[in-house]
């Protein structure tokens, strides 16, 4: 047999600081950063998905003071999920991070390289963020974000605001400009933004927002579903409060929320009109039920989508709390080549278990079906289980 041979091994040289240089500026660095006791992410179904799945940030470095760097309308049912994914930044060699504030004003800066791009090359991603506050959560702000590489860059200025009227109503509103070359081909201008309102009150809730994302919009440290869309949704909902002989009941909550869209790069309109009506019990209890019936356009193609959707949960005890969700309705299998219409259907089971404060077990169970409606065949099954244990000293 062959001789056996010499290990080879290579140290690598790892530093984290965090200086504070005055009472409200603080420097955060890192050099080969470890990465490697951060929490992992849970399975999700990431089968037939039109847009990607969102997995949020769980490194310590990037983590602290990221609320900064995102822009006002963003998350929640917008188009656009937050401006800055610094998960973007796959494997960063370093980063520096600056945050502060003067008086009224608050600023912050990242700048980090990703070696995940290419062998022996790097993606430089550089942010800034300044805010003028006017109290009570009211601002107006600029974001600047550059990332180049090689031949390739991405130059991104925005502005954006959040005021109040009273203590109901508040508005918001960005506007983004972008610049991009590609390695190969011609450089390109891009412009998106939204604005959007809500206004709450014990018995009412009203909200909604418009938003527009031309074809050359680029954003490369956004988390953003798609471009080339002009898209508004509209959210109204009332809540009744029972007395007390159903004190069992919290709150009774029916709303409507209707979403519509024009997607210049499927070639076509989108309309979801989603009645629903929401339960809060007591013992952190809830249930949503709803119905969505609608259309969507997918490769120039016009689908029917829908579902009958039921979600609810309980603390059952002070150490079990349990939850589930069904979900049935007409769908899309999101083929780019050769889409075509079926049925998909979902069963989800959650189970916590926490016979301590400082022990937490969760599991869960997630089956998704899809069936093609003609010829009526099965397409796919999918299982997922995740397993999670927090335990705090």
């Amino acid at each position: 047999g062959g001789a056996w041979q010499d290990a080879q091994s290579k140290g690598d040289f790892g530093a984290s600081l965090k200086y504070g240089i005055t009472s409200t500026m603080t420097l955060d660095a890192t050099v080969n950063p470890d990465f490697s006791q951060v929490e992992s992410d849970a399975f999700e179904v990431e089968v037939n998905n039109r847009f990607p799945v969102f997995f949020s940030e769980k490194r310590p470095f990037f983590m602290e003071g990221l609320g900064l760097f995102n822009l006002s309308g963003t998350g929640g049912d917008s188009t656009m999920r937050t401006a800055v994914h610094t998960r973007t930044i796959v494997d960063p060699s370093a980063g520096v991070k600056l945050t502060g504030t003067a008086g009224r004003y608050t600023f912050a800066t990242l700048m980090a390289p990703d070696e995940s791009v290419a062998p022996d090359a790097r993606k430089m991603f550089m942010v800034g963020r300044g805010l003028r506050n006017f109290g009570d959560g009211q601002y107006v702000g600029v974001l600047v974000t550059d990332t180049e590489f090689q031949r390739d860059y991405n130059r991104v200025i925005a502005a954006d605001f959040s005021l109040k009227h009273g203590d109901r109503f508040r508005w918001n509103g960005n506007m983004i400009l972008t610049a991009s070359s590609p390695e190969v081909g011609e450089a390109t201008d891009g412009m998106g933004g939204q604005l959007s309102y809500s206004y709450d009150t014990r018995r009412v809730a009203v909200s909604g927002q418009v938003e527009h994302y031309d074809r050359n919009f680029r954003m490369d440290t956004a988390f953003i579903n798609r471009v080339g869309v002009t898209r508004a949704w509209q959210y109204q909902g009332l809540s009744f409060y029972p007395e007390k002989r159903f004190g069992w009941i919290k709150r009774v909550n029916p709303f409507l929320w209707v979403m519509a869209a024009d997607d210049q790069v499927q070639g076509g309109s989108e309309l979801w009109v989603i009645p629903a009506l929401r339960f809060n019990f007591t013992r952190q209890g809830y249930l949503r039920v709803d119905m969505m019936r609608g259309h969507e356009t997918f490769a120039q193609r016009r689908f029917e989508v829908g579902r009958v959707f039921a979600d609810g949960g309980a603390q059952i005890t002070r150490w079990l709390s349990l939850g589930g969700n069904v979900n049935n309705g007409p769908a899309v299998f999101y083929d780019p080549v050769d889409p075509f219409q079926g049925t998909r259907r979902s069963i989800g089971a959650r189970v916590g278990f926490q016979p301590n404060p400082n022990l937490n077990n969760n599991i869960s169970y997630t089956f998704v079906n899809f069936e093609r409606r003609e010829p009526k065949e099965k397409v796919f099954d999918v299982h997922v289980v995740n397993l999670e244990q927090r335990v705090e000293h």
